[in-house]
């Protein structure tokens, strides 16, 4: 592992972008997305996607300079349609629509279509709230998953996030796949040459393997309730946007000269449309202070959701970010091939 600066970070992964075409603007929108995965120790959705966006985009599965746009609205509701650009960009349009609709009318609803991978939901719902609304968001993702009972994969991964404000503890925030783990977390353990946790995943003959290099498909988590969680996500994204679903979506990794199709859904609810904020706020820090007080385990600590990420993101922010060696070399060889100056200062403290 390697410990980098993490501002370096960032300004590497938004000139590779630049290099690419992307407008700069947007460029420091998908670094600035990514590198928040890595400091909330998200690493599975950090800067090592960096290598799969450059790829879709330079064999045309992507775009650098897409016409994003809103092709059906109403007061609370929009649908978008991402015109097959980096799923960030459409992302944060759609997530900041979604901020503006619920300020006017308490609550909205606005989902994307057409766009690809837009990273950690968990950015984008903490963008949505601003610490005075509640907020969710979910997407799909091509399959990776099989139902149970089925002999071959039918749905994604398919993610969901919930963020809830807080007075004093940070936020209340649950950012989960739908699968055992995220299929970047396999990414994130070849890198580190880790094996994978028992009953994550299987290979191509449908066999358990804890080998990272071997997996090939993912579980679904609490087997038919991650399921049908799953489902239900299509329908919140997919099926509300008009947006393609199951096998009408393509990998990510390997249909890289083909659009990626997937569809998002971003909730935001004001939460003084219910009662004050600071009132909300200091009961959601009850109920947390409720969590901590139950008795732990020896040797365990009890969490809220999110407080991992929130300690993450402070011990990053103050000891550096740790990188996999392996993937300091795949960021290296893009910047270098892209025509960025002095690559070793970027990864330097």
């Amino acid at each position: 592992m390697l410990k980098a600066n993490p501002e370096k970070i960032r300004a590497l992964v938004t000139e590779i972008f630049v290099r690419k075409d992307v407008p700069a603007e947007d460029a420091a929108v998908i670094a600035d997305a990514l590198l928040d995965a890595n400091l909330t120790g998200r690493a599975s959705h950090g800067v090592l996607r960096v290598v799969a966006y450059v790829d879709r985009l330079e064999a045309g599965g992507g775009k650098a300079h897409p016409d994003i746009r809103v092709i059906r609205e109403s007061d609370t509701t929009a649908v978008i349609d991402g015109d097959n650009g980096l799923g960030m960009v459409a992302a944060k349009k759609a997530c900041m629509l979604a901020r503006e609709k619920a300020e006017k009318s308490g609550i909205s609803c606005v989902v994307v279509k057409n766009t690809n991978h837009y990273g950690a939901a968990a950015y984008w719902t903490e963008m949505m709230s601003q610490e005075d609304m509640i907020t969710f968001s979910c997407c799909n993702v091509a399959p990776l998953v099989a139902p149970p009972g089925g002999k071959d994969v039918a749905l994604g991964t398919n993610p969901l996030c919930v963020y809830v404000p807080s007075a004093s503890h940070g936020p209340m925030c649950l950012d989960i796949a739908t699968s055992t783990v995220a299929q970047g977390k396999l990414f994130d353990y070849q890198l580190r040459h880790h094996e994978l946790g028992v009953g994550w995943a299987v290979d191509v003959n449908g066999i358990p393997t804890t080998d990272p290099d071997k997996a090939r498909f993912l579980t679904p988590f609490g087997a038919h309730k991650g399921y049908g969680i799953a489902c239900m996500i299509e329908v919140m994204s997919a099926l509300l946007a008009g947006g393609g679903f199951g096998k009408e979506l393509n990998d990510m990794y390997e249909d890289i000269d083909k659009p990626n199709n997937l569809s998002f859904c971003f909730i935001a609810v004001k939460i003084d449309r219910f009662r004050p904020v600071d009132e909300f706020k200091r009961d959601v820090d009850r109920f947390i202070d409720y969590l901590h007080s139950i008795p732990a385990a020896e040797g365990q600590r009890i969490f809220f959701p999110g407080e991992i990420e929130i300690i993450n993101r402070e011990k990053a922010k103050a000891d550096g970010l740790l990188l996999p060696e392996d993937l300091v070399e795949q960021l290296t060889g893009i910047a270098t091939r892209l025509g960025v100056e002095n690559v070793e200062e970027y990864f330097r403290m």
